[in-house]
């Protein structure tokens, strides 16, 4: 299962993490993962959605969603750097690849 963050961050920090949040440039413009997957996780929030979700229906909701905006559908990626800056969680963290890693231990 894929989640939000669970610690009760200060509006504070939140605010922090998210105006400190890394975004790619190494093509020149900013790379849109990061921002569109938090989106798709505020967006599931908001309709009540429930916070956990299997990886299998996080990799077809949240690709769905990168691939509408243009990005390209790799979920894998921007959940494992969020989980790097503190904005995700995962099962297992520490066991959990880098963001250029291999997805499968979350299937």
């Amino acid at each position: 299962m894929t989640q939000a963050h669970p610690t009760r961050t200060a509006p504070e920090d939140l605010l922090h993490r998210l105006t400190h949040l890394r975004v790619n440039r190494s093509s020149g413009a900013p790379a849109l993962y990061k921002p569109v997957t938090l989106l798709w996780a505020m967006g599931r929030a908001r309709r009540g959605a429930e916070r956990l979700l299997s990886w299998s229906g996080t990799e077809r909701e949240l690709g769905e969603a990168l691939a509408a905006a243009g990005v390209p559908a790799r979920p894998h990626y921007p959940v494992a750097s969020l989980s790097q800056d503190g904005l995700w969680s995962l099962p297992n963290q520490a066991d959990a690849p880098t963001a250029h890693g291999d997805p499968r231990p979350w299937s």
